[in-house]
Order: C-alpha cells, then sequence, then structure tokens
C-alpha cells in the first residue's frame, strides 16, 4: 500500500485543543514521536499508522462528548 498523507492542520489543531505535547500524542496514539514529527512537517504515513491515529480521534471524540454532557 502506497503512503498516507494527514492532514498536517488538523493534526495539529486537534492535538493542540487536546492539550497534548507531540510526544504525548504519539504514545497515546501508539506511534513514535519521529512519526508526529514526520507527519507535522508534511511527510506521508502508512496507512496502519494513519489508522492508529484516526482511532485515538475516535476515542477523543467520544471522551468528549460525554464530558460535555455532564
Amino acid at each position: 500500500m502506497s503512503p498516507k498523507r494527514l492532514n498536517v492542520n488538523f493534526l495539529k489543531s486537534s492535538r493542540d485543543a487536546l492539550n497534548l505535547t507531540q510526544a504525548e500524542f504519539a504514545e497515546q496514539a501508539g506511534v513514535s514521536l519521529r512519526t508526529i514529527v514526520n507527519i507535522e512537517a508534511g511527510l506521508p504515513c502508512r496507512p496502519g499508522t494513519l489508522k492508529k491515529i484516526e482511532d485515538f480521534f475516535l476515542k477523543s471524540e467520544i471522551l468528549l462528548m460525554n464530558l460535555n454532557t455532564k
């Protein structure tokens, strides 16, 4: 499979909204810090890496929705 590009602005702004450093985000998403640095520099990532990041954001969205309803 060919590498995929993630929207850099989305990643940075979402990470900032969650008050996470690159290292914290990488750990929680299950990827390396170098991967996050590369993605935020505009480099492509593997489909499996993109899936991990998508899964992290889905979990984060659910957590945020739950917090907003309390």
